[in-house]
Order: structure tokens, then C-alpha cells, then sequence
């Protein structure tokens, strides 16, 4: 991961910045979701596009998973650059029980650990 890298997730209007941050949030998917099951991986071999100065190339990452009694699919969108960092990480989850379940999930999760997204 870039050190400036930003998380886009369906739960927050402004993304989550910077390493440490980012891992965190990550570290309370893995705790929050359960029975993931990757669906499928798109690698962006050939798939780049100009992000400021610098060459990036997006690969996205299908999954299912379930969130208490709610399942959800999702998809994760990595930009990755030139150096093989990931610059952008995006979130999408669906349908909206699935959604409101992950959020709710997250905050407890965060609130736990002293840790805040804001």
C-alpha cells in the first residue's frame, strides 16, 4: 500500500487516508465478515489510465460474504501504480440490508479497538 493511499468504502462520504488507517479499517473487515468467498478476480493487465502524473491499473476483486444473518456481495477496486502500490482502494456491498449490517458491524468493531475512521 502507498503511503497516502485512500479507501473509498459505501459507508463513509469521505474516504479513509494514509496506511495505518486503511489497515485498520481492513482488519475490521476480516473480523466482521464471515464465509467470504472470492467470486472472481479481474487483473488489469493492459487496463491502465492516467491518475495525475502517474500510470495506474485498476483490478477488481468479486466476493460474497456474510455479516450476521445478512449475505452480501461485494467488489473491491485496487488502482495499483507503476511502483506496484495500491493507490486507490474503492468498496462496493450489496443489497442494502447486507450494507446496513456491514456499517453497523464496523462502527461496534472500530468503537472496540479505540479506533476511528474520522
Amino acid at each position: 500500500m502507498a503511503a497516502d493511499v485512500r479507501l473509498h468504502t459505501p459507508t463513509r462520504s469521505r474516504p479513509v487516508e494514509g496506511r495505518e488507517r486503511v489497515r485498520a479499517v481492513f482488519g475490521g473487515f476480516t473480523q466482521v465478515l464471515a464465509d467470504v468467498e472470492y467470486k472472481r478476480v479481474l487483473a488489469g493487465a493492459g487496463d491502465t489510465r492516467h491518475s495525475g502524473s502517474a500510470t495506474s491499473t485498476s483490478h477488481a476483486i468479486f466476493f460474497s460474504a456474510t455479516v450476521g444473518e445478512e449475505a452480501i456481495d461485494g467488489v473491491i477496486l485496487l488502482e495499483v501504480d507503476t511502483r506496484e502500490e495500491i493507490r486507490t482502494v474503492t468498496v462496493f456491498v450489496r443489497p442494502l440490508p447486507g450494507l446496513e449490517a456491514f456499517a453497523a458491524a464496523m462502527k461496534a468493531r472500530l468503537a472496540r479497538t479505540g479506533r476511528s475512521t474520522d
